[in-house]
C-alpha cells in the first residue's frame, strides 16, 4: 500500500521475525533496500543527535562552565579586570572575580564586582549545586569558584587565584565548601532581558 509516496514492507531484519518498516517510494523507481533504508535512518539519528548535543552546549549553565574551563592554567589576573570596572589593583585575590567574569563571559549576566561586596549576596543559597553555579569557601579564607560537575559526594570546581596564583581545576568533598550559589536567578533575568553583550 502506498500513500504520499511512503509505503509500508516487512522483511527480516538480521534473521528476527518479519518487521514492518517504511519504504520511501520514487514515482519511476522501486523501492528503497534494507541497507539504504538503515543507512538513512542512521543519517537522520546522527543529524538529530548532533543537534541536541549543540543545543546542550549553548544552555547558559554550560556556557559558563566553558568560560571558565578555557582559562585553566592561566596565571594573569588582568584578563578578568573587565568584570571589576576595569580594575586590578596589585595583590587583589581575584578568585571572584574570575568567577564573575566568567559568568559575564557566558552572556547571563551583567553585573559588575562590587569591591569588598562581592556578588554572591545577590544570589540565593543552593543545597543541590549545578555546574555553573558558585562555591564558596568561607574558611581559612574566603574562596569561589565555578562548579564544573558534581558526582558522588564530590565537587569539580574551577578557581581563579588558586594554586600558584592560576586558575586551576579541583575535585574535592562537597562538604569542605561552606556553601553554594545558585545561578538560576542570572539565568532567568538575562533570558528576560534578552541576549546579552559578551563580555570581553
Amino acid at each position: 500500500m502506498l500513500l504520499a509516496g511512503v509505503g509500508v514492507k516487512t522483511a527480516k531484519i538480521g534473521g528476527l521475525a518479519e518487521a514492518a518498516y517504511p519504504v520511501l517510494v520514487s514515482r519511476r523507481t522501486s523501492l528503497l533496500t534494507t541497507a539504504e533504508l538503515w543507512f538513512i535512518a542512521g543519517a537522520v539519528a546522527v543529524a538529530a543527535s548532533g543537534l541536541a548535543v549543540a543545543i546542550v552546549q549553548n544552555q547558559p549553565r554550560a556556557r559558563v562552565v566553558r568560560a571558565a574551563r578555557s582559562e585553566i592554567g592561566r596565571c594573569d589576573p588582568t584578563r578578568y579586570a573587565s568584570a571589576s570596572g576595569d580594575k586590578m589593583p596589585a595583590g587583589t585575590s581575584w578568585c571572584g572575580i574570575f568567577a564573575l567574569w566568567s559568568l559575564r563571559k557566558a552572556g547571563v549576566t551583567d553585573w559588575d564586582w562590587e569591591w569588598n561586596v562581592g556578588f554572591t549576596s545577590r544570589l540565593q543559597r543552593t543545597s543541590n549545586p549545578q555546574p555553573g553555579d558558585i562555591a564558596y569557601r568561607q574558611y581559612p579564607f574566603q574562596h569561589q569558584a565555578i562548579v564544573e560537575s558534581v558526582s558522588n559526594g564530590y565537587v569539580v570546581t574551577i578557581n581563579g587565584n588558586s594554586d600558584n596564583g592560576c586558575v586551576v581545576r579541583k575535585r574535592e568533598p562537597i562538604s569542605s565548601w561552606t556553601a553554594f550559589f545558585s545561578i538560576e536567578p542570572m539565568i532567568r533575568a538575562s533570558r528576560g532581558l534578552g541576549a546579552l553583550k559578551l563580555a570581553a
